[in-house]
């Protein structure tokens, strides 16, 4: 039986920010999920902004839980990994606030990444396998993400997402706005994806 790998957005927990009448796809997480092996994993995503799975996001199945974080989530996806970790279950965690902030997040988990996750989530992997599960893993360099998206591993997918699904096409801004996260997560140049690629 293979180890399985969760992936998890954590559902927002601010008043301020009340539920959307539709539903985004977690591009991260699928980003993650199209990196992992599956002859050597099992997959799920939990994608906590659904009603329907926002009650039953502890899997005592997982080997290895990896959680999305933003800041407007940050105090959900620390309960989250609070709990998994109580399970004797180790944690993961990674996005734009664990990029910002990761003495805090060290805190809360047994691993972070910073940075964008393409470049160390296959090493990440390699290391979890063998016991060597590293407390920090940091992208060095901004990595092409040319990345094929395998939306298969969410079941149900369009009747979960019914209206949208998402492509990233650019990374990063020369702008530096005050109230926006992205020249400071994914760098102030702009980087392209292939046109082969987005199609």
């Amino acid at each position: 039986m293979k180890p399985q790998i969760t992936l998890i957005q954590p559902p927002v927990t601010d008043s301020t920010y009340p539920d959307m009448p539709f539903s985004i796809e977690p591009l991260s997480l699928l980003v993650l999920a199209s990196l992992t092996p599956r002859d050597r994993y099992d997959l799920r995503i939990i994608d906590g902004a659904l009603k329907g799975e926002k009650n039953a996001i502890i899997d005592p199945d997982s080997a290895l839980v990896g959680i999305t974080v933003v800041t407007p989530v940050s105090d959900s996806a620390y309960d989250i990994a609070r709990r998994y970790r109580q399970l004797g279950i180790p944690v993961v965690l990674g996005g734009a606030h664990v990029t910002l902030a990761p003495k805090e997040a060290k805190e809360h988990a047994d691993s972070i990444v910073v940075g964008e996750a393409e470049s160390v989530w296959p090493a990440l992997l390699n290391d979890f396998a063998n016991g060597e599960l590293k407390p920090e893993y940091r992208a060095e360099e901004p990595p092409a993400f040319e990345v094929e998206i395998d939306r298969s591993v969410i079941t149900n997918y369009r009747r979960k997402y019914p209206f949208i699904s998402i492509i990233q096409t650019t990374r990063g801004c020369p702008n530096d706005c005050e109230f926006c996260v992205v020249a400071s997560t994914y760098g102030r140049r702009i980087r392209h994806r292939s046109i082969e690629s987005v199609i």
